[in-house]
């Protein structure tokens, strides 16, 4: 499903938004230009920055790696790792947050679906 109020780049032509597979586990790319990026493959991605031509994504296996907004990946920097590894991880806001008196079959009637990745890492530090 394409989360259409979790844009992660967006520039004069393009938009590119966060996707959730079926599970609501995994995330991925779509373009409003070119379509599908990234298939659900990413326990989280982050947004893009101001001007910046990659992010950061976390894999399955827990890594942190560098995508580009075609979708190419590559290894990241273990002082970046660090930074981006302390940054709260929100959880996504669902199609219907800006409807009124839905109930929704994706997240319940919740407005957003829970991100399982960070409530691991939140679990992790309550238990410190």
């Amino acid at each position: 499903m394409i989360l259409i109020n979790e844009i992660l780049y967006a520039d004069g032509e393009e938009l590119i938004l966060r996707t959730v597979d079926a599970d609501k586990r995994l995330y991925g790319m779509h373009s409003t230009l070119r379509g599908r990026i990234v298939k659900p493959t990413f326990c989280h991605i982050f947004k893009f920055k101001n001007g910046a031509t990659y992010t950061v994504a976390v894999t399955k296996d827990e890594d942190y790696v560098v995508v580009d907004y075609n979708g190419i990946t590559s290894d990241l920097a273990p002082e970046q790792e660090t930074f981006y590894s302390n940054l709260i991880i929100k959880n996504s806001r669902c199609n219907c947050y800006n409807l009124s008196g839905t109930s929704c079959i994706y997240c319940n009637g919740l407005k957003q679906i829970s991100n399982p990745y960070a409530m691991k890492l939140l679990d992790q530090i309550w238990k410190g």
